[in-house]
């Protein structure tokens, strides 16, 4: 019965540990991405704020051709900002909804463990009952034969005027028993 119990609990802990791989390799590499977008996105800020920069300066300088270059070059930066961000907020979802998955996956099992650390603790419980109760019948079977006892007795009895019939009550010692 608790064999059985453990075959079991190693069959649910195997998957487990294959599920719990595959799920850490796949938020391993969503960590990756959303880490490559952040590092493209913190460029992008750089790249973005260069053009700015340099579109103050023009507009100190009051240079309007360069002006117009540097908002088509910025305008230009925006739409790949744009399409980063939208890159980086996907992968931040999806991250999200991994770790979600995991923590349902992990709370299934560990509602799964529960129940099989409650059977496992009943068959236990059960296996202990019957050592009790085998060992009770022991015990009780296992009487060490007494030597010694005390009880009624009727027969002739030697007295002074003879053998005479009589009733009362014997203490023996018993050589063979029966």
């Amino acid at each position: 019965m608790v064999k059985g119990k453990l075959a079991e609990f190693q069959h649910v802990y195997d998957s487990v540990k294959a599920a719990n791989v595959v799920l850490q390799k796949d938020k391993d590499s969503l960590v990756g991405v959303v880490a490559a977008y952040k590092i493209d996105l913190k460029s992008k800020g750089n790249d973005i704020q260069d053009l700015i920069n340099s579109l103050d300066e023009s507009e100190d300088a009051k240079d309007t051709l360069r002006q117009l270059t540097l908002c088509d070059s910025l305008k230009g930066q925006f739409a790949s900002a744009k399409g980063l961000v939208g890159a980086y907020i996907h992968a931040n979802d999806s991250l999200s909804a991994l770790n979600n998955q995991i923590i349902t996956s992990k709370d299934a099992i560990i509602g799964r463990l529960n129940g099989m650390f409650t059977d496992a603790n009943n068959s236990l419980f059960q296996v202990g009952l019957k050592y009790d109760q085998l060992y009770a019948d022991y015990k009780r079977l296992n009487v060490k034969p007494k030597r010694f006892g005390i009880g009624p007795s009727i027969g002739y009895y030697a007295t002074p005027n003879g053998l005479k019939p009589g009733l009362g009550i014997s203490f023996t010692f018993s050589i063979i028993k029966f």
